[in-house]
């Protein structure tokens, strides 16, 4: 089984050679080009603050919706006539338009894997969106978003053991972050940004807490991410299980990865 692991598209889409055979595709997320939404909504977050519906005003949220949709719609169209695909959000995947971007991932028969088990052959395919999103000192919090997709770290940890503890087959967990210390370091060219957005100057790493407690805590055959920009694989060993980690790099800059399981 031959599956293409691709996401942080950021509005550009990597030809993937025809000579690959490809069974299935599983995306990562980040589908829109940040360039779309940064000037008026990167402001709003860097501010420190949730960004609200209510901050947008006249035709400002529509401009944003009908790119990040336009992106979005794309990508999706391209994976599905490649093989069946399977898919999860990003950070920069607007959370606020969930219900649109769920009618394209129908329109070009694209499931929808957060924090769902599905079957691939004899593989279960676990994904989880997002973004962690974290208090000072990267403590935890309960902040819902409204618009971005970011999560709580420690309430995404309880939702995925639950999944993680009904698993028999060998299987396959995605997420958009990585794990905390684990493939997490940003690429250079991204982290003036994460710096803001963590409120800490030169960050080291900017993976998730819950996933790094599920890499430890579980019986993984494989685990695959992106959000960094920036590519990486690690093996890592527990008694006689050997889990693959594999961060992809990013789609924007030519990168994704063909995996035959």
């Amino acid at each position: 089984m031959r599956i293409l692991f691709i996401g942080d598209f950021h509005g550009i889409i990597p030809k993937i050679g025809k000579q690959e055979k490809i069974d299935y595709v599983v995306s990562l997320g980040d589908y829109s080009s940040i360039l779309n939404i940064q000037k008026k909504l990167i402001k709003i977050i860097l501010n420190g603050r949730e960004p609200k519906l209510k901050d947008f005003q006249n035709n400002e949220l529509s401009e944003i919706k009908d790119k990040l949709l336009e992106d979005f719609s794309n990508v999706l169209e391209y994976l599905s006539s490649i093989a069946k695909t399977y898919f999860i959000l990003g950070n920069a995947d607007l959370i606020c338009f969930f219900d649109e971007m769920m009618e394209i991932a129908r329109k070009f028969d694209c499931t929808y894997i957060n924090k769902r088990i599905v079957k691939i052959d004899n593989f279960s395919l676990i994904g989880l969106d997002g973004m962690p999103k974290r208090g000072d000192n990267f403590g935890w919090i309960n902040d819902i978003p409204e618009i971005v997709n970011n999560f709580n770290d420690l309430t995404e940890y309880y939702s995925l053991e639950k999944l993680f503890k009904r698993l028999k087959n060998p299987n396959i967990f995605v997420s958009h972050a990585p794990p905390y210390g684990i493939l997490d370091n940003p690429s250079p060219n991204n982290i003036n940004l994460f710096s803001k957005l963590y409120k800490e100057s030169n960050i080291k790493n900017v993976g998730s807490y819950s996933v790094r407690k599920i890499v430890d805590n579980f019986s993984l055959d494989y685990h695959i991410s992106a959000h960094t920009h920036l590519g990486g694989k690690i093996s890592l060993k527990k008694g006689n299980k050997i889990t693959k980690l594999i961060n992809i790099g990013a789609a924007k800059d030519g990168n994704y990865k063909i995996l035959e399981v």
